[in-house]
């Protein structure tokens, strides 16, 4: 005997809106926790994490966790200002005791654990930005 779509597709539905959420690789997060302590701006474009060290790019220079992110520290020393006179970071990655970081006005490289940082826009053809 053929069911009636007025019967399974309420069915259906309803499985489906009980049925538990997962990601690719599992649960999907509902909670979660805002870190910001130390941070000079609040707007992250960019985040590594190694280990309990956290790196945070953000629109004013580059916050580094020691402690899994609970509390940073902000560095821009040498971090070329972008247009609006910031440390502004768009991406970041670390790799061999080093940290580059993408900016406006090029790359930037530390290798002290991002106390400090040398630009360099060789060979990019990006203009001075002022």
């Amino acid at each position: 005997r053929a069911v009636s779509w007025q019967i399974l597709l309420p069915l259906a539905l309803t499985a489906l809106l009980l049925a538990p959420t997962h990601a690719q690789n599992g649960p999907v997060p509902t909670n979660f926790i805002t870190y910001s302590t130390g941070l000079r701006n609040h707007l992250v474009s960019s985040v590594y994490v190694e280990g309990n060290t956290v790196y945070a790019g953000t629109l004013d220079g580059l916050g580094v966790s020691t402690d899994g992110g609970q509390t940073f520290t902000t560095y821009t020393e040498g971090i070329p200002n972008s247009s609006v006179n910031k440390k502004e970071i768009n991406d970041l990655a670390v790799a061999n005791g080093k940290i580059y970081l993408a900016t406006a006005g090029g790359v930037a490289i530390s290798n002290d654990g991002g106390r400090t940082f040398t630009a360099s826009r060789q060979g990019m053809g990006i203009p001075t930005m002022y």
